[in-house]
Order: structure tokens, then C-alpha cells, then sequence
């Protein structure tokens, strides 16, 4: 049963109509009439009075998405089709990376992406000058450190190669631009032998300057380092930019001299008259392509006792079978250069010899590799 509130009494003064003699402390204190209407209101009041507990706001969350920094700084207009949409939901985990964020990425990217096309190079360059110039200002005459001696070793051998670069580029530059027979004297290797054959070949063969590309040629040493020759294979490009090799070679003096004989693809007579008419006379130099073959004839059925190359020239689709005897020095040395291809062409040069009364149409005899490239190492050395 609900019991309604007593309305409140009246407000009565008693303090006015106590005696003014009597001070107001005592007055309140010893009036058991007063003491029992304060405590009336107060019951009242508390009776009346309905006190929500509120828990701290630390221990509930009043909203269901708390805003995030980025949310109070970069404010986006709000769809008002879509707003209660997602009341109630959770809140996306993780941090909602703004449009800034991708375009930080690809400049770092970008930048890493640099550092390794050029920041490396660079930084080895300036530490190797600051290196050098530490070792050139603590040097004394007779006490060297072996720090200093290996830096100052190798600034010289790359001052060394790139003076070594440039002279070959000049050189291959001069050679191309070449008009005149006599300019190409100076500029091809072991001169001596060579040039009566520059000039017998330009009787028949005008020469003209050829256009090359101005890109810088790469270069790759032909012999291994264990060789005392200096032998360079520089790429070059023509003015139409087909990529063709030049050979050179460096003397111990530093000059740069071309291997024209192979600039021309010298030969001693045309390979597809050797191959047609045969001639027996004497043993001759080419060079050619080799490849391992099992063609075996009846002048040189066995292969326990020959070893059978087929042998291709440059512009020529006409073959030729070469055979060397099994075991010998022969056969081992150009085993050990096809070797080296893993089972392509090899370009070598080779003398060979058509032995008389044989019936083998295709079959030579292979008497020396003179060269095991298409260039003379050492001058060749005639029967």
C-alpha cells in the first residue's frame, strides 16, 4: 500500500516568541517543542527525496564510438542517410590511416629506391677520398702502415683502369674514324706481320670510316689473370646500335693496340673454296666454330682411336668434319676447350690438312689449334 506524503506543516517562528532575556543558543537547545519540528522536516525530506547513484565515469563508456585524435582534427561532414546506420556497432580496431598516409609511403620508397642507385657509390667514393687524403697526410717516407699501402694501392689501380678505359676508347674511336691506310698502322697489333695484310686486303676491300655509337664500350679481359698478356674484349654498338667486338691489347708500355684480323674475320683463302676443291697441298690456318660430333667415316671409323669435331666458318653454311687422334696432347687440349663452353660453339683457330688419296668428302685432319680463340695470343708460326 502506497502511503502519500504528509504535506508539510507550517512554518513557525518559536525563536521570536522566546523571552529576549534568554540567548539564542540556550533557546534552541532546551526548546523541546523546536528540536521535535526540525526533526519532523528532516524526516519529511529524506522521505521525499530519491538519490540516483551514479557510477564513475571511468568504469562505463557513455558513447559507443569514443572519438579519436584524427577524428576531432580532420572532421568530414556526416551523411545524415547513413548516421544511425552503425549505432550499436563496435568500433573498428586499429588506427584509420588518413590520405596522407600512402603518399608518405612512396616517398620513403622512393628514397630507399635512390640510396641504392646512388648512395652506396657515393659514399664509397667520398670514403675513399678521405681515406686517400688520410693516408697521403700521415705518410712518412720510411714508415708506411699496410692500411695506408693497400689504400693507396688501390686508388692507383682504379686511376690505373680508368686511365686504361679511356685509352681504349680513344683507340677504337681512332680506328673506326680511319680513312686512310696509313693511319691504321699505328693503331693495330704486332704491325710487322700484319700490315702487308691490311694492305693487300683493302686493295679489294675500299676502307671507309665507320659510324659508331658514342656510348662507352663495356670491356671484359679475355685471358684469365694467370696470363702475362693483356688482352681486352670491348662491345661496341654501331650508329644503328647492333652490337659487335672488338679485341685489343695492352703492351707493357700501355699502349693500346686493335686485333684487326678479327675486325675483318681475316681467313687465308674463302672457307666455301676449301671446302669445295679440297686442295692437299699444305696445312692452313682458319678460323672456325667448333662442336664435339660423332661422325665417324671409314678413314676414321673408330671413336677408341679419333676424336671428331664438326667445324662451321662465319657466313657459311658449309661443314666440315676435323679429327684428331684419341689421347693425344691434341685431343686433350681441345676437349679441355670445348669444356669450357659446356657443349656450345668454341671459336678457335685451327690448322688443318687433307690427307692424300682419301675418300671422305668431309673429313680433314686437324694438325694444331694454333689459337684456342679467334685471335692470335703469340704470332702464329708457319710449317
Amino acid at each position: 500500500m502506497i502511503q502519500k506524503p504528509l504535506s508539510p506543516l507550517p512554518k513557525f517562528n518559536f525563536q521570536n516568541n522566546l523571552p529576549r532575556h534568554l540567548e539564542p543558543k540556550q533557546r534552541v537547545t532546551h526548546s523541546p517543542l523546536l528540536k521535535s519540528c526540525e526533526d519532523f522536516t528532516k524526516q519529511e525530506e529524506e522521505n521525499s527525496t530519491i538519490k540516483l547513484t551514479i557510477p564513475d565515469r571511468k568504469e562505463v563508456q557513455s558513447r559507443t564510438h569514443e572519438p579519436d585524435i584524427d577524428d576531432l582534427i580532420f572532421v568530414t561532414p556526416a551523411n545524415q542517410a547513413t548516421l544511425e546506420e552503425t549505432w550499436g556497432q563496435e568500433k573498428p580496431v586499429g588506427r584509420q590511416l588518413g590520405w596522407r598516409w600512402p603518399l608518405f609511403i612512396f616517398g620513403i620508397l622512393c628514397i630507399f629506391i635512390l640510396w641504392i642507385m646512388f648512395g652506396a657509390k657515393l659514399v664509397q667514393q667520398l670514403n675513399g677520398s678521405d681515406k686517400l687524403q688520410a693516408a697521403l697526410m700521415n705518410h712518412e717516407p720510411n714508415s708506411r702502415s699496410f692500411d695506408q699501402e693497400l689504400v693507396l694501392s688501390d686508388w692507383k689501380k682504379n686511376q690505373s683502369a680508368n686511365q686504361q678505359i679511356e685509352d681504349m676508347t680513344k683507340t677504337i674511336q681512332s680506328f673506326f674514324s680511319a680513312t686512310r691506310i696509313e693511319e691504321l698502322q699505328l693503331l693495330i697489333r704486332q704491325p710487322e706481320r700484319v700490315y702487308p695484310l691490311v694492305i693487300q686486303y683493302y686493295q679489294n676491300h675500299p676502307l671507309t670510316a665507320k659510324k659508331i655509337s658514342s656510348n662507352i664500350p663495356s670491356y671484359r679481359p679475355l685471358l684469365n689473370s694467370e696470363s702475362d698478356k693483356n688482352f681486352w674484349v670491348a662491345t661496341c654498338e654501331s650508329a644503328q646500335h647492333e652490337p659487335f667486338k672488338v679485341v685489343l691489347e695492352i703492351s707493357p708500355s700501355g699502349k693500346c693496340q686493335v686485333d684487326w684480323e678479327t675486325i675483318v674475320h681475316l681467313q687465308p683463302m674463302d672457307w666455301n673454296d676449301f671446302v669445295e676443291k679440297r686442295p692437299n697441298s699444305s696445312s692452313v690456318d682458319f678460323r672456325l666454330s667448333i662442336q664435339e660430333d660423332d661422325y665417324f667415316t671409314a678413314e676414321f671409323p673408330e671413336s677408341e682411336m679419333w676424336r671428331c669435331y664438326k667445324l662451321t666458318a662465319r657466313d657459311s653454311d658449309h661443314i666440315l668434319y676435323g679429327y684428331v687422334r684419341a689421347g693425344s696432347q691434341l685431343a686433350r687440349e681441345m676437349s679441355d676447350r670445348t669444356a669450357a663452353d659446356q657443349g656450345k660453339y668454341s671459336s678457335v683457330i685451327l690448322r688443318l690438312k687433307i690427307p692424300p688419296n682419301i675418300n671422305s668428302k668431309r673429313g680433314v685432319l686437324i694438325e694444331k689449334m694454333v689459337s684456342p680463340y679467334w685471335v692470335y695470343i703469340d704470332p702464329p708460326i708457319s710449317n
